[in-house]
């Protein structure tokens, strides 16, 4: 709950369906090490001006110092090229409360 406060605010039927989504996403959470992209988001007004990429590559270098792979979804298709550019390919699809898909990919472990 801490991670989602805005679905806490926005009231009981929010919280509920974000809690069911949370399982679906735990079913495809890794169970050996890795590192976990969450909440990466560059604001719109900031957008294309290679933010993005600087995250996600300190994110990454992050991950090949530990030697793990790197693990993450998205609901947005559109993400998936972007993503796929840093190395990352899906490994499953799902559907969530609400109608969205979500898509779950990992990058694998450096050298």
């Amino acid at each position: 709950l801490k991670l989602a406060p805005g679905a806490v605010l926005a009231g009981p039927a929010v919280l509920a369906r974000s809690l069911r989504a949370q399982r679906i996403f735990e079913k495809w959470y890794r169970e050996y090490d890795h590192f976990l992209v969450m909440l990466f988001a560059v604001s719109p007004a900031r957008q294309r001006a290679g933010l993005g990429r600087r995250l996600m590559t300190e994110a990454l270098a992050r991950a090949d110092a530990d030697r793990v792979p790197a693990f993450l979804w998205t609901s947005n298709p559109d993400n998936l090229p972007y993503y796929r550019s840093h190395g990352y390919e899906v490994i499953g699809e799902s559907g969530i409360p609400g109608g969205a898909r979500s898509w779950y990919m990992e990058r694998p472990a450096a050298g």
